[in-house]
């Protein structure tokens, strides 16, 4: 696949992940539903598999769901099943590392849901003030177009243009 088809891929996963978001999916959910076909995953596995993540981790706001999504998306491509196959598990590591890397490197060293929202979601008064903010709607659909990015840029090896936030 030239990087023309991938870019092309791309913009169809983006464009996937944030229909389902704006659905009212978890971000987790819009990431891996937008790499399921990849793995032969059925969306509803998908969807079943990363809905405990949204609003970093059952709302806990810690690590973002997007970026969890990405962290299941490179599990499925590098994960190993062996328990002695050690290069698999540096792989799979050292992708996680890279792509928290580059969504830091996208919203201002930033990864949990409490910091890119500025609010901390876990409390009853920090989910309604991110509720009458309309932050998940204002702010989290870019941290969605953020993940597949990241996503796609760590898949594709031959892929290997900066990352456009």
């Amino acid at each position: 696949m030239g990087s023309e088809a991938t870019a092309e891929a791309t913009s169809n996963r983006e464009k996937a992940a944030r229909k389902d978001f704006l659905s009212g999916l978890a971000c987790s959910q819009a990431v891996l539903a937008a790499f399921a076909d990849r793995y032969d995953l059925s969306r509803e596995c998908a969807l079943r598999l990363a809905a405990a993540f949204e609003g970093g981790t059952g709302m806990q706001g810690d690590t973002c769901g997007a970026l969890v999504g990405v962290y299941l998306v490179l599990g499925l491509e590098y994960g190993g099943i062996d328990p002695e196959d050690l290069g698999a598990k540096q792989l799979t590591a050292e992708k996680v590392n890279e792509a928290t890397r580059l969504f830091k490197e996208c919203n201002k060293g930033r990864r949990t849901c409490c910091e890119l929202l500025g609010c901390d979601i876990s409390t009853d008064e920090g989910l309604n003030e991110a509720l009458r903010r309309e932050l998940f709607q204002r702010r989290c659909p870019a941290f969605v177009r953020d993940a597949v990015r990241i996503a796609e840029q760590l898949l594709e090896e031959r892929y290997q243009s900066s990352t456009s936030c």
